[in-house]
């Protein structure tokens, strides 16, 4: 899975690298593939060489080497001292491991944490 910084402050790479999973399928078989993306994966150094964390869009770009589709959904996450906001496209579930270090189970649509 890679993921896209779409309107970041700074320059930032097209893609980065945020994990994988390798399954086999037979003809006609489906199988879901679930990802966990922390906040830090997001954080980046600025031009102070501090770790920052920006509100925005990510875009996710699976990888799907082998197959005749290449689907990719916008995963927007903002963030503010109050909490965090996550906005999953239709389809689209995943799990947000807070901070604290709890979980959080997401589904399609916006959820404030």
């Amino acid at each position: 899975m890679y993921v896209k910084d779409v309107h970041a402050s700074m320059t930032r790479p097209t893609k980065e690298f945020q994990g994988f999973a390798r399954i086999f399928l037979t003809p006609g078989e489906i199988k879901k593939v679930c990802f966990i993306l922390q906040p830090s994966q997001m954080a980046f150094l600025d031009e102070d060489m501090r770790w920052k964390i920006e509100k925005g869009e990510f875009e996710a770009l699976p990888d799907l080497r082998g197959t005749l589709a290449t689907p990719k959904g916008d995963i927007r996450f903002d963030y503010s001292p109050s909490g965090f906001t996550i906005t999953l496209p239709k389809g689209m579930v995943g799990v947000f491991l807070h901070p604290d270090g709890y979980t959080v189970p997401l589904r399609s649509g916006t959820q404030t944490i």
